[in-house]
C-alpha cells in the first residue's frame, strides 16, 4: 500500500528496462501502480457482491448481463476496462 523509497524506485525502473528493453520514468510506474490499485479495490468490492461466482484459476467474475448492468450503476469504477 506504500510506495518504495528512492533506491527501490530506481531498482523498479532498472528491472523494467532489463525485462522489456523500454526505458520509463518513475512517474509512469507510479501512475500504473495507482491505476492497478484502484482497479483491484473495485474488483474486491465486486467479489464481495458475487459470492461464489469467481473462477479460481483466473479470478474472473462470471455473472449474467443484468447483474453487470446493476453493478455498473452502483459500483464506481465497475465499468472500467
Amino acid at each position: 500500500s506504500t510506495l518504495p523509497y528512492r533506491d527501490g524506485k530506481n531498482n523498479i525502473v532498472k528491472k523494467f528496462r532489463e525485462q522489456t528493453g523500454y526505458t520509463i520514468d518513475w512517474e509512469k510506474c507510479k501512475q500504473k501502480h495507482d491505476d492497478l490499485k484502484n482497479l483491484y479495490t473495485v474488483y474486491q468490492r465486486l467479489v464481495v457482491r458475487t459470492g461464489t461466482n469467481i473462477e479460481r484459476e483466473t479470478g474472473k467474475i462470471t455473472m449474467d448481463e443484468n447483474w453487470w448492468e446493476d453493478r455498473k450503476k452502483d459500483t464506481k469504477g465497475a465499468s472500467s476496462k
